[in-house]
């Protein structure tokens, strides 16, 4: 179920579309790219947010809508950090494997 009053569910959506529309590939999007266009997104729902919030209530999930766009940027900022740390270790893998397969057996 979800709990909005005003614009508190059009806004995030529709920001979200339009950062899958431009980093997407044919609509599509993987986590990196949905990440981004969050990323897009958080200073536009946070913004609006704080406009639409002056004459009315807009929220989601009883959350005013401009936090949204402050959750979104720190949930961004901490799955990219998350992904730098991991993605090292990862090409060190790779690389460890790439040089076992060229090895003489």
């Amino acid at each position: 179920m979800i709990i909005y009053k005003g614009w508190g569910l059009l806004i995030p959506v529709c920001t979200i579309l339009i950062g899958i529309f431009f980093f997407g590939s044919n609509g599509n999007a993987s986590l990196e790219i949905f990440l981004y266009g969050l990323l897009c997104s958080a200073p536009l729902v946070y913004i609006t947010g704080l406009r639409l919030n002056k004459k009315s209530v807009n929220d989601l999930y009883f959350i005013p809508l401009q936090y949204w766009g402050i959750a979104w940027g720190g949930y961004f900022n901490c799955n990219f950090a998350f992904q730098v740390y991991q993605d090292p270790l990862k090409k060190i893998k790779t690389i460890i494997e790439a040089i076992e397969a060229t090895k003489p057996v």
